[in-house]
């Protein structure tokens, strides 16, 4: 339930005549910058050319826990095992110097609405999710129990990973909040299944 997955409109995908993202997926093709180009181009303001939460459609429709998604889909590892099974630090200058400007333009772009930015207009997770419920957004971020809260919802809804950095990166990541299987049959026996 806590795994955090980007839902997308798939009538606002056709209308736009946009290429799917699941034909991204299996093209190695799904990546920030397709994203970002796809939040831009959905996103629209009110007749006085304000996003307004009430009236306008964003590309983008989240929490500010969107970031922290966006930055472990960019491949970005904070911490590892050395081949001496010890933690280190792995996170590189580098690597952070390219991700995060990048995920600082999407969580900001006029066509993003999320709870941190447009905290004057919006004040719960729920408002976020009205906005894609209403058809006013194109993607939304939230943990995969969203699907549930939203199976009565009228806009009909895909499901996908978050975008990779760039199509160099092997694999397409996802990230999961603080939680414990529930197959774990006690607390103690967690450490087993939650590891680095």
């Amino acid at each position: 339930d806590a795994i955090w997955v980007l839902y997308y409109n798939l009538q606002m995908v056709e209308d736009k005549g946009m290429e799917t993202p699941y034909d991204r997926i299996d093209n190695n093709t799904w990546t920030y910058q397709v994203f970002y180009e796809m939040i831009t181009a959905s996103g629209k303001p009110d007749g006085s050319g304000v996003y307004d939460t009430k009236t306008a459609t964003y590309g983008f429709a989240t929490t500010a826990d969107s970031g922290q998604g966006l930055i472990y889909a960019a491949g970005v590892k904070f911490a590892d095992k050395d081949d001496d099974d010890v933690p280190y630090l792995a996170a590189t200058v580098e690597k952070l110097s390219d991700v995060i400007p990048f995920a600082a333009d999407i969580m900001n772009n006029d066509a993003c609405c999320n709870l941190t930015k447009d905290a004057s207009q919006v004040t719960t997770a729920d408002d976020i999710r009205t906005i894609f419920e209403n058809g006013r957004a194109l993607f939304y971020g939230e943990v995969l129990q969203c699907a549930a809260r939203m199976r009565g919802s009228a806009t009909e809804f895909g499901l996908i990973t978050w975008p990779k950095f760039d199509e160099s990166q092997e694999n397409y990541i996802t990230y999961g909040s603080a939680f414990v299987p529930a197959y774990a049959a006690t607390l103690v026996h967690s450490g087993k299944y939650v590891r680095i």
